[in-house]
């Protein structure tokens, strides 16, 4: 919902205070967000609403801690993992900074601030839509062809991207990287479950977080530096295709999870 409303709102804050105003409104708006929602909304536990797992009649007691033999260092030495993590770290890679760019490049093909900001909007209706139709998909299909899957959704928005497209089908084009940042969220978190088990997920997750976050960081600078170095967003959109390919290829090195054999 947030990324439906704040891109327009934000866009629209620009035009009448400035990017420095709209930075200073928007930082007040969700912190008092975030005080609000921490204070009324957040609570520690289901259970602290009378919330159980099914067929529970009281909590169960919290795990310390990871299953035994399931460390960081164990896990950075698995190749499993590692293949994981490039894939992981490709998506988020890929989608962070086509969320973060995809404004400036649709003003380049054509677009107004406005109309091209609210391309993030379309993106984050298809999020909501891509998180429910992937997470079913889960629990019936091999998440590593659904991994597969949104790899290719965000292949064919670049080829899109590459094409100069029509605002038309600029629009319609923006839906796919939606799906793709939908379903990748859920997989992720599945997929992981299903190697290192539940006990082991919170350990694999951060341990992977790191490496998504550095090469979304990456990313995200090298978009604006093509286009302020050779005047076109092509290189990128070459580079993006190319990090796409290798995340392709590890998804064909990925084991059969032991929890789905």
């Amino acid at each position: 919902v947030g990324g439906l409303v704040a891109p327009p709102l934000l866009a629209e804050a620009v035009v009448r205070f400035g990017w420095r105003g709209a930075v200073a409104v928007g930082a007040v708006v969700l912190g008092a967000i975030g005080v609000i929602s921490i204070g009324l909304v957040i609570r520690n536990a289901p259970a602290d609403i009378g919330l159980m797992p099914d067929g529970a009649d009281h909590a169960p007691a919290l795990a310390t801690g990871s299953r035994p033999g399931v460390t960081p260092r164990e896990l950075l030495r698995d190749r499993v993992f590692q293949t994981v993590a490039v894939i992981v770290a490709v998506l988020f890679a890929a989608t962070g900074s086509l969320i973060a760019n995809l404004p400036p490049i649709a003003q380049e093909l054509g677009l107004e601030a406005t109309p091209a900001a609210a391309l993030v909007s379309v993106l984050s209706v298809a999020a909501i839509v891509g998180k429910l139709a992937f997470g079913l998909a889960a629990e019936r299909i091999d998440k590593r062809l659904l991994l597969a899957v949104t790899i290719g959704l965000l292949a064919i928005f670049v080829l899109i991207l590459r094409s100069e497209p029509s605002p038309l089908v600029l629009t319609l084009g923006a839906l796919l990287p939606g799906f793709a940042l939908g379903g990748v969220l859920p997989l992720w978190g599945a997929l992981l479950a299903e190697y290192w088990g539940s006990e082991g997920l919170g350990t694999a997750m951060g341990t992977m977080s790191p490496a998504a976050t550095l090469l979304q960081v990456i990313t995200m600078q090298l978009v604006p530096w093509c286009f302020d170095t050779y005047g076109t967003y092509q290189p990128a959109f070459l580079g993006y295709l190319g990090l796409l390919a290798l995340a392709l290829l590890g998804t064909t090195a990925l084991p059969r999870p032991r929890a789905s054999e």
